[in-house]
């Protein structure tokens, strides 16, 4: 980097993170930490809870008002429900989606981090190759709670060596993916609500 070069922080972005009643707070704070701790990027972050109960919900506020928001807006929410306590994944990813207002759109899954140049790369790579989504390597990791820290990374998604190979071996975890939304017909998006 040249001396005195200052570096364009991308503030376009949006990180949609999914948490349901059922997950752990402690695990949470570590991914939105990790989009906080994103270099060449301030992502906004929108929170989309499913079936969170009062007190989880203000256990979530509390742990929120912990975390060193100053260049950061504080997450948006936006509360799903399900009757059967079924999963609603799909649902809560897609109607986040189409609430989000920025050009990058990623999503995050509580219980996952990012590595923090991930947004970064991802932006330059919609930036260079004008498509509308773009796809990251993704590792599985042994995460140690007790002492909040990653203990194994293994690479669980491969490419393999032909096209049939490729599409039986990568199956583009969420988290792998961002999109360009000045690209994408909202419209035009279907998806299964269940």
């Amino acid at each position: 980097i040249e001396k005195n070069k200052v570096i364009e922080v991308e503030k376009d972005i949006t990180a949609i993170v999914r948490f349901h009643n059922n997950g752990n707070i402690n695990i949470l704070k570590n991914a939105i930490l990790s989009i906080m701790a994103q270099y060449g990027c301030v992502p906004n972050i929108l929170l989309a809870l499913q079936n969170l109960s009062l007190n989880k919900f203000q256990y979530l506020k509390d742990m929120l008002d912990t975390l060193p928001w100053q260049e950061f807006r504080r997450p948006e929410i936006l509360k799903f429900t399900s009757n059967n306590k079924k999963d609603i994944r799909s649902k809560m990813f897609n109607e986040s989606f189409k609430k989000a207002t920025t050009k990058y759109v990623a999503f995050l899954d509580y219980d996952d981090i990012i590595f923090n140049d991930a947004y970064h790369f991802l932006i330059n790579r919609l930036k260079v190759t004008n498509k509308n989504a773009t796809f990251g390597y993704v590792y599985a990791s042994i995460y140690d709670e007790s002492n909040m820290c990653i203990t194994k990374r293994i690479k669980k998604y491969e490419i393999g060596i032909s096209y049939e190979e490729f599409l039986i071996f990568n199956r583009f975890p969420i988290h792998s993916i961002m999109f360009n939304k000045d690209l994408i017909n909202i419209q035009h998006i279907r998806y299964f609500r269940k």
